[in-house]
């Protein structure tokens, strides 16, 4: 069951609001945990960058747990 507002409007609780960015901020922790772990960093002296990049999309990472969490 839903409920809607006056304007018919879906009303998302507060504490589920909370609850889904909790969550979010959660798995943001872990992947950073694990990509920080086994990350390999690129030799600053085989290009002209003044410090190592990432090799892992971090977006892409974030994107894919979210995806695969809402398919869980």
């Amino acid at each position: 069951m839903y409920v809607k507002d006056d304007f018919s409007i879906y009303i998302i609780y507060d504490c589920v609001l909370q609850d889904m960015i909790t969550f979010e901020e959660e798995l943001c922790r872990i992947a950073s945990y694990y990509i920080n772990k086994s990350e390999v960093l690129i030799d600053p002296t085989s290009n002209t960058q003044s410090r190592p990049a990432p090799v892992i999309d971090r977006l892409e990472v974030i994107d894919d747990l979210l995806n695969l969490e809402s398919q869980f």
